[in-house]
């Protein structure tokens, strides 16, 4: 809490009005040489800035409301938006993700589905969650292949993406 210095004395007359004590005070040799400041006067401290990992999660999460807004509102036939299974578990899969996994491309197919993709065509990881939520992965890097089904996003391997993001690096 920010409070005034032990050499200042504060004297908010619009707010308490003059008294007769307050003015005793005021005029008395207590308050000489003392600095008068006004307790609206105080700095304001700026607001901390987020961390790198935080706005880029705001980000996808942000990026994942618009486009699933923009499948709502599609009037072209075959299009469908996420269901609300599929988007909270996008948001639960995002949310735990490490900070060091962060960065990856995110798309909404036509039919409601949402991807995760990591990597380049040659190595690449994949993280596909259905219309009921359910997550399957599958992942290939230099010739090697895993993969995963039916996992929710509270058991999603994220030692095993963090690996590969690192040995992508």
């Amino acid at each position: 809490m920010n409070m005034p210095c032990i050499d200042t004395f504060d004297l908010d007359r619009e707010r308490w009005g003059v008294t007769s004590r307050s003015k005793r005070v005021w005029e008395s040799d207590f308050s000489k040489g003392w600095r008068i400041k006004r307790v609206g006067a105080r700095p304001q401290l700026a607001a901390p800035k987020p961390s790198l990992a935080y706005a880029k999660r705001s980000s996808h999460l942000a990026h994942l409301r618009s486009e699933s807004a923009l499948l709502a509102h599609s009037d072209m036939d075959g299009v469908a938006e996420p269901t609300e299974l599929a988007y909270c578990s996008a948001e639960a899969f995002i949310n735990g993700l490490w900070d060091s996994c962060l960065d990856f491309s995110l798309e909404l197919s036509h039919d409601g589905e949402i991807n995760f993709l990591y990597g380049n065509d040659v190595d690449l990881f994949h993280v596909h969650i259905d219309e009921v939520g359910v997550l399957s992965y599958y992942s290939r890097l230099d010739g090697v292949e895993e993969f995963g089904d039916e996992v929710s996003p509270q058991r999603f391997p994220n030692s095993g993406l963090h690996s590969f993001v690192e040995r992508l690096k």
